[in-house]
């Protein structure tokens, strides 16, 4: 079995769109459809049910394949849409072009100005309760005080990068990273 590690937060910070659709076949035209079938929170509900023409312009089948891509496993685009459909969500390390911005055009007409979202959740920096990131509710109390010293040490603070060096550092290799080092980044560069 193979385990994947991912330090940095933004691997688990969820970036989603403000719609959820099904993929089907029309029987009509023999063409993909996209019909809503949620929303998030503050995008009209009245979506629920519609079929998209266009998003950003673009045929609503080439813009979730565009989509599709961003955060490519397969080499087949078809499974890579599939993939995509089934989370119908990316990581923040393959964010979406144009901004974010997310326009659609119904078919049979009515247009609509969305945006991606993005779901940093409390727990994004993985290191304990010391770094949780404040929620919506505390931020709105002003119960929020030290999120600029805990967002940076969650952007910057990595242990597997501390244990490596701890290891190297027991190996003989005096690291110019490794807590007092007499090396300096120079000496090795």
């Amino acid at each position: 079995a193979h385990t994947q590690m991912y330090p940095n937060p933004l691997y688990r910070t969820k970036v989603l769109p403000p719609v959820s659709v099904a993929a089907s076949r029309d029987e009509n035209d023999d063409q993909m459809k996209f019909e809503v079938l949620g929303t998030l929170e503050g995008v009209p509900s009245e979506l629920a049910g519609k079929v998209i023409h266009s998003i950003n312009g673009k045929p609503a089948l080439d813009y979730f394949l565009e989509v599709a891509s961003w955060a490519a496993i397969d080499k087949n685009r078809g499974a890579r849409l599939n993939r995509y459909l089934k989370s119908q969500r990316l990581s923040a390390m393959s964010l979406p072009a144009d901004d974010g911005v997310f326009n659609i055009t119904l078919e049979g007409g009515g247009s609509y100005s969305l945006a991606w979202a993005v779901n940093f959740t409390e727990n994004a920096c993985g290191l304990g309760p010391d770094y949780q990131i404040c929620s919506k509710e505390e931020t709105m109390e002003g119960n929020c005080t030290n999120m600029t010293t805990v967002l940076e040490h969650c952007f910057t603070y990595n242990q597997d990068f501390d244990d490596m060096v701890a290891m190297m550092a027991e190996l003989g290799y005096d690291l110019p990273c490794a807590a007092g080092s007499s090396t300096s980044v120079k000496d090795v560069a």
